[in-house]
Order: C-alpha cells, then structure tokens, then sequence
C-alpha cells in the first residue's frame, strides 16, 4: 500500500494512476475500480484499515474460511468503487475501507443470524 504522503516525489504519479475518479472512468479506465484500494490519504488510513483486518480478519477467516474472506473483502472494495462513483462523482476516491466495510458487514450479519453465539 503507498501513502501519497511518505513519498511526495513519487505522489502524483500514483494518484493519478491509482485512484478512482470520473474522469478516468469516462477514458474507460475500470482498471480503477480495484487499484483505488492500493493507495490511501496518509498513515493513519492505512493504520486505521490494518487495524481492522488484525483484528477481524482472522475471526471472519475462521468462521467463512480464507477464499470466502478474499471473495468479500475484494467485492467490498469493487462494490464501494461502484457506490462512490455513482453517488460522488465529484471527487476521487482511494483506500480499502469498502473491503473492510463489507467484512465488518458479513461478521455483524453472522452475529445477528446466529443469535446463541456460535458460528
């Protein structure tokens, strides 16, 4: 994952490349749709998104196994690329929250379907 703000020098390069906005999905980029979750805003983003997949990651890994874990953690970030472009054309849009999103999404329906606990 890169930081636009570890590497100034390198920085707009890879924004321009990785990010998900209008303008390059108008150029037929959809390559985009996955590459924004490569790129995030500062260290925090980044720390704040390693955070969440240390310590859901493993749970929902455990209980839907790893491909299931990769199935809906790369749908996440594709279907909150999708979300963002239609509904906020206006700006650009990088990091994987939609893929942490989805699992966070996947474990809170679990827990409410299995309503004794268990898996």
């Amino acid at each position: 994952m890169f930081s636009s703000f570890a590497y100034p020098e390198l920085s707009s390069v890879l924004v321009e490349s990785l990010r998900l906005d209008q303008a390059a999905l108008d150029d037929g980029a959809y390559w985009k749709f996955a590459s924004y979750a490569l790129l995030h805003f500062s260290w925090i983003h980044i720390a704040l998104n390693l955070i969440g997949l240390f310590f859901f990651g493993p749970i929902f890994e455990s209980w839907h196994g790893r491909k299931n874990f990769l199935v809906v953690l790369i749908g996440g970030i594709l279907v909150g690329g999708l979300l963002h472009s239609l509904l906020d054309s206006e700006t650009a849009a990088v990091g994987a929250s939609g893929g942490i999103l989805a699992i966070l999404a996947c474990l809170a329906a679990h827990s409410i379907l299995s309503r004794d606990g268990s898996r």
